[in-house]
């Protein structure tokens, strides 16, 4: 059981990881100002960012599930976050919103802090 819960988890951090990179780069395309090419980037990507989410989702479900409630909110917190910067990064990049895009990087950072600190103020208590 321990096995399974390891490898899922460095499969959750590596596609975390590549859709990190994915997203540093959609948002260099969205603040060069050319459009096309965001538009070109986002179309050749769409399925490897559906796939990618699918997975990442899949995984903190399954990790999720070894999650201690009495640790705090931070799980449910995270996971509300990452639904709203799925939501808000569709329409940052559908709009060439730069300010939104942002907004979803900073987010994604914020989502990932916690992840790693187990708490919403970001204090490493473990």
């Amino acid at each position: 059981m321990k096995d399974t819960y390891s490898i899922l988890l460095y499969i959750h951090l590596a596609v975390v990881g590549l859709y990190f990179v994915l997203l540093l780069w959609r948002l260099y395309h969205l603040w060069s100002g050319n459009e096309e090419n965001l538009l070109l980037y986002s179309e050749r990507t769409r399925a490897l960012n559906v796939v990618l989410l699918a997975v990442t989702v899949i995984t903190g479900i399954y990790l999720g599930f070894h999650y201690d409630f009495s640790e705090g909110l931070w799980f449910v917190v995270k996971l509300g976050l990452l639904i709203a910067s799925a939501f808000l990064g569709d329409y940052a990049f559908k709009t060439f919103n730069r300010v939104a895009g942002i907004g979803v990087f900073l987010m994604f950072l914020y989502i990932c802090a916690i992840s790693f600190t187990k708490s919403l103020n970001l204090v490493y208590a473990y």
